[in-house]
């Protein structure tokens, strides 16, 4: 049976009030501030009370910063869900309902405590929301509200959705160096909460999953559990896993300090390097504008030159030139290269396949061995050349080439169920650039 709201709700708060006693030393020798539980009305559903963490007077749920405690206390919490930063009536011929960023374009600065790797992870993140989302974070030009990426000690936090003037995604020196991290909290910003708060109807009435609360209750320690179960199930083609262990708005217990839960045996650390499907079609719900300008995003033409980018940097794919004699000796597997470097040229010739900009007929081949190698070898009529961009992805019979954690590149089938962890760990994106773009 599914506990009411009412019953998730007060058993969170009374869990937390008893679980911070135990963590509040801890936390204070991570440097942390002691946090309390309180509780906070709900505006929108009288009779309901909410458990909040306050951080002095910062009240939050999880990682998101709610607003002050003290204004909270007084009036009530209205916007504690991101399914209430829609309004129902949205104005005609937009999407500006409260607590959305309007447009396509949200306009951000960097404080002067944001270092340089923290920037180009930031750098790297817009580019994958842009390619996979159409949302267009620009620099700002005087806007009043704004997104300031600023450093802090401690925890890592963001508003949800949009609160208003200059709003914080703050970041300790171990969050801004994480690309993981940066998506995860960028995401709050745009309004979607955590994969667990997602409508329990969409994991197919898999139980453990509270639409309510904070990690600090005994339920969510039952949470953890399933998510180990269903991360097993995933593996093993299980009917009913739905919960999507790839989405960056998963919350890692692995991964966080501070008010949080102990790691189960086996539970997978998670580590996205892009959006997950489910990512995108949530921000798709907010932001329907920016949605259909990402499907707008052309393909590359037939005999069309340019260069296969990671989003957001100045690498390219490419390969190590070599004299190649046949077609099976001296085989050279492609690599990341400096955009500038000349193998980092290629073109889509009338066979789908990508030649080589700089060397006359080379191309990307895939070796026919388990697994399937990448190699650039001379242009042929074989089955194992011609190669799909799709969805930004370089799909070759139903394998993609992409990035692992160490930026290997490697050919992987991720249509199988054992494929969720992989989805998270590897990067499979590439940004085309035709020759007539910088």
């Amino acid at each position: 049976m599914i506990p009411t709201a009412w019953q998730w709700t007060r058993t969170v708060a009374l869990a937390t009030s008893m679980a911070l006693g135990t963590q509040a030393e801890a936390q204070e020798k991570k440097g942390w501030q002691p946090d309390r539980a309180e509780w906070a009305r709900d505006l929108k559903t009288p009779g309901t009370m909410i458990p909040v963490r306050v951080m002095g007077d910062t009240a939050m749920i999880d990682d998101m910063v709610l607003g002050s405690w003290s204004q909270i206390d007084t009036y009530g919490l209205a916007d504690w869900q991101p399914a209430r930063l829609k309004s129902p009536a949205e104005i005609k011929g937009g999407n500006r309902p409260a607590r959305l960023w309007h447009g396509i374009d949200v306009p951000f600065d960097f404080d002067v405590s944001y270092n340089e790797a923290g920037r180009a992870i930031v750098k790297q993140a817009i580019a994958l929301y842009q390619l996979q989302t159409g949302i267009r974070f620009t620099p700002r030009t005087g806007q009043t509200d704004y997104i300031l990426f600023t450093r802090r000690d401690g925890e890592c936090t963001s508003n949800l959705g949009k609160v208003g003037k200059a709003q914080a995604i703050s970041m300790n020196n171990a969050c801004m160096v994480s690309l993981t991290d940066t998506l995860h909290f960028m995401g709050h910003a745009l309004g979607l909460g955590h994969t667990h708060q997602r409508a329990q109807g969409s994991y197919n009435n898999v139980p453990g999953f509270p639409i309510l609360g904070s990690m600090s209750s005994p339920q969510l320690l039952d949470w953890q559990k399933y998510s180990t179960t269903l991360a097993r199930q995933i593996e093993s083609g299980h009917p009913s896993s739905l919960y999507d262990l790839a989405s960056v708005m998963h919350y890692d217990p692995h991964r966080r300090d501070g008010l949080d839960l102990e790691p189960k045996p086996g539970t997978p650390h998670i580590h996205a390097r892009q959006l997950s499907e489910s990512d995108i079609r949530e921000l798709a719900k907010l932001y329907p504008a920016a949605a259909r300008d990402a499907r707008q995003q052309s393909a590359p033409r037939k005999w069309q030159t340019g260069k296969l980018k990671v989003p957001g940097t100045d690498q390219c794919l490419g390969y190590t030139l070599a004299n190649i004699d046949n077609e099976y000796r001296q085989l050279q597997p492609p690599h990341l290269v400096s955009c500038s470097n000349p193998t980092a040229r290629w073109t889509w010739d009338n066979h789908q396949r990508l030649q080589s900009g700089y060397e006359f007929n080379r191309c990307i081949d895939l070796e026919d061995t388990h697994p399937q190698t990448p190699r650039v070898r001379i242009c042929s009529y074989s089955s194992t050349q011609p190669w799909q961009y799709k969805d930004h992805k370089l799909v070759r019979n139903g394998l993609t080439l992409m990035r692992d954690a160490n930026d290997k590149i490697v050919a992987h089938d991720l249509s199988k169920a054992s494929s969720q962890r992989l989805k998270a760990g590897h990067s499979q994106l590439w940004e085309w650039v035709p020759d007539s773009q910088p």
